[in-house]
């Protein structure tokens, strides 16, 4: 059995966050450690919800395992994807987040997935 790191998962996962947030701007190992000792590992089920449309999003996760949909419901009620996300991806109501209003979209897992957040 391999390691775990702080997020509950193998230490190779906590090594693709870091990679990953390499990728946004230089952050330096002791605050990817940091970070890293803050986050809680929560699983999803398949056909579990991040964010559903109307909520205040209030999370910023980190896909660790799992693949999600982001997707709005028209006015005739029809579901619509926007985005597929996948791992080593962060996953967000990005923009309802910074505006701190409600979310026009859900985010759905359409497999298990794992979310360090």
């Amino acid at each position: 059995m391999g390691q775990t790191d702080r997020a509950g998962g193998s230490a190779g996962h906590s090594e693709r966050l870091s990679a990953t947030l390499s990728e946004l701007a230089e952050v330096p190992a002791s605050e990817c450690a940091y970070l890293e000792g803050l986050l809680h590992r929560r699983p999803v089920e398949k056909g579990g919800f991040f964010l559903r449309e109307g909520d205040y999003p209030i999370l910023l996760a980190y896909i660790q395992r799992g693949l999600f949909r982001v997707f709005f419901t028209t006015e005739s009620g029809n579901e619509r994807t926007h985005a597929f996300r996948a791992e080593e991806r962060f996953l967000s109501g990005y923009s309802p987040f910074l505006g701190r209003v409600r979310s026009p979209y859900s985010i759905q897992a359409l497999e298990e997935g794992v979310l360090p957040q």
